[in-house]
């Protein structure tokens, strides 16, 4: 299968078995949001891939993104992030491949990964969560994706936590994106390295030659700096009560925790992990476990050849 995953920075690109081995991946910085200029991006990339590794036989295509998604007409309705509305993926992908196209929210792509290959495959409730340039979930329930009527179940990253806080580009204020994405982090850390406060971010950030990401606080984490350990622990509680929200509502066996900083220092996650446990005690008899997604950051692309797998074999 032909997987596919567009963020807003990056797109993904991988061939899969059926057990969901990728047996090549390209990753390569996204050239524009203007999806026609997306399509032709991934149109190089698959080929490029192709000639590097040919399958013996291509069943079908599967592609993530982020937002609203209408799966049956392969339709993206609203991406806040791509800023696109209407946008009908399925019908463009399939001017030019020959297989079958299967479109689908990253956030439920990245839970069917973990449910079928990952840290969810021992059970049938779960929860996942994608914190990266965005934050999302994606929900199991009984062992079936949970989709919504409107197709916009797991819009988590877009739930208040402060009512009169931030404007959001979705429209609301306050939401948990604004405080605890990678974006929000970055900024954090650079109010306070405009502020001259002690880091030592600045010795591991070449700061002439690239932008502050959250890999580079993550180094300065792991040196035992004071202010990034302190940024990943203030960002591990508010994740963790914002999930715990979640836990109450959905009442899921085991929580995941994927995207690009699921990889960040374990302050992190185990961060996350206790406040979930320390409101949620009082209605949950068994404590909830939070795990880190077996696939990091390629959940989605996993679970875009998965989508394949279902909508074929099913």
């Amino acid at each position: 299968m032909v997987a596919v995953k567009i963020g807003v920075r990056r797109v993904h690109v991988g061939l899969a078995n059926l057990d969901g081995h990728m047996k090549a991946k390209e990753v390569t910085p996204l050239v524009s949001h203007d999806p026609k200029k997306v399509v032709d991006q991934v149109r190089e990339l698959v080929a490029r891939l192709l000639a590097q590794c040919t399958p013996q036989e291509v069943i079908g295509m599967g592609i993530c993104c982020p937002g609203i998604i209408d799966t049956k007409k392969g339709e993206v309705i609203k991406a806040v992030n791509l800023h696109w509305h209407h946008v009908p993926l399925r019908q463009m992908f399939s001017l030019h491949f020959p297989w079958p196209v299967f479109v689908e929210n990253s956030m439920d792509t990245g839970a069917l990964g973990e449910k079928w290959f990952g840290s969810g495959k021992d059970v049938q409730d779960l929860l996942y969560i994608s914190l990266g340039n965005g934050i999302g979930a994606g929900i199991i329930s009984h062992g079936e994706l949970l989709e919504g009527y409107q197709h916009a179940a797991g819009e988590f990253g877009h739930t208040s936590i402060d009512l009169d806080g931030l404007l959001c580009p979705c429209g609301n204020r306050g939401c948990v994106e604004l405080y605890a994405s990678a974006p929000a982090i970055v900024r954090r850390a650079c109010a306070y390295l405009e502020k001259g406060g002690e880091t030592r971010i600045r010795e591991v950030w070449d700061e002439g030659s690239e932008e502050l990401t959250c890999e580079v606080i993550d180094k300065a984490a792991r040196l035992g700096d004071p202010f990034a350990l302190k940024l990943w622990q203030e960002t591990g509680e508010l994740l963790g009560r914002a999930i715990a929200n979640l836990v109450n509502l959905l009442d899921p066996e085991i929580v995941v925790i994927g995207g690009g900083l699921s990889l960040a220092h374990p302050i992190l996650l185990d961060t996350i992990a206790a406040v979930i446990w320390d409101t949620t005690a009082s209605l949950h008899e068994r404590k909830v476990e939070v795990r880190r997604a077996f696939f990091g950051r390629d959940s989605g692309l996993v679970g875009a050849a998965v989508l394949t797998i279902e909508r074929i074999f099913a």
